[in-house]
């Protein structure tokens, strides 16, 4: 299958456009402020244009589609974070104020995750007639749960349960966050793209291996937030806000492709079949 020029286009300019705000944001050329409005402005810009080519790439499935409600509600939580980061940025650029944490942006990112993981579960669930998923569950329960061990003694429990330094709030949400990305949105990720590659669906699994890619940065960059956060050194433009652009600009990339095999499908069926 043929990868379409709009795939290509979504990767150069996501990609571009992550690197461009944060070297612009690095050099500070537009002052405090307006460095500071570009960083969560511009997190607004790329996360809203990759919910924009999801929600694109999942209409042209066929409506009723397991696949199209699937790519759906992918859209939908790339939008629930683009709408934190509107808030976040509401808050910090034009209300010159610190953004509480957890606050207000926090619903529309937890929002994200609890929808982004059921969806891409179904995503794999989809294909449970060509293949048997009991083999990709298996090896994604697992792998979660051994991750979540691991993050759990190596850092949660010393840097920000038993440190009493780290609010009791702000504890919780950070454990929230890392836990619910590592079972709810990796392991489903995992899962969705194991099925995918199992049952030989060509395109279609390369698609859901970028939005596997997408949720693992989503993951390590919230936790790496959650570390920064409990030591107090976050400050906005940090590399790690360029994680969560990076995430989505991997998902949309996923999805255009998605979308490329459906018009090929299409295109297919519709070339006459030459005459014997």
């Amino acid at each position: 299958m043929r990868i379409s020029g709009r795939t290509y286009a979504v990767a150069l300019l996501g990609l571009a456009a992550t690197a461009l705000i944060h070297t612009l944001v690095q050099l500070e050329v537009f002052g405090e402020w307006g460095t500071l409005a570009l960083s969560d402005f511009g997190s607004v810009a790329v996360v809203t244009a990759a919910a924009g080519v999801v929600m694109w790439s999942a209409l042209g499935f066929a409506p009723g589609t397991p696949e199209r409600r699937t790519w759906l509600l992918v859209a939908a939580g790339v939008g629930a974070f683009a709408l934190g980061d509107l808030v976040w940025s509401y808050i910090e650029v034009v209300q010159r104020q610190e953004v509480p944490y957890p606050g207000l942006p926090d619903v529309f990112y937890t929002l994200q995750v609890l929808i982004l993981g059921p969806a891409l579960f179904l995503g794999g669930m989809a294909y449970r007639d060509r293949v048997d998923v009991r083999g990709p569950l298996l090896l994604t329960i697992v792998a979660t749960l051994s991750l979540v061990a691991m993050v759990f003694v190596g850092f949660l429990w010393p840097y920000i349960i038993a440190d009493p330094e780290v609010e009791l709030f702000e504890a919780v949400f950070n454990v929230f966050y890392v836990v619910t990305d590592i079972v709810l949105l990796l392991g489903a990720a995992i899962f969705t793209g194991l099925v995918t590659t199992s049952a030989r669906l060509g395109t279609q699994a390369h698609a859901w291996w970028f939005v596997v890619a997408g949720a693992a940065v989503l993951t390590l960059t919230d936790t790496a937030f959650a570390w920064i956060t409990a030591a107090g050194t976050y400050e906005a433009g940090a590399l790690v806000d360029y994680g969560w652009l990076l995430a989505h600009v991997l998902m949309a990339i996923g999805a255009s492709l998605a979308r490329d095999g459906v018009d090929a499908a299409a295109a297919k069926r519709a070339v006459p079949a030459a005459r014997p």
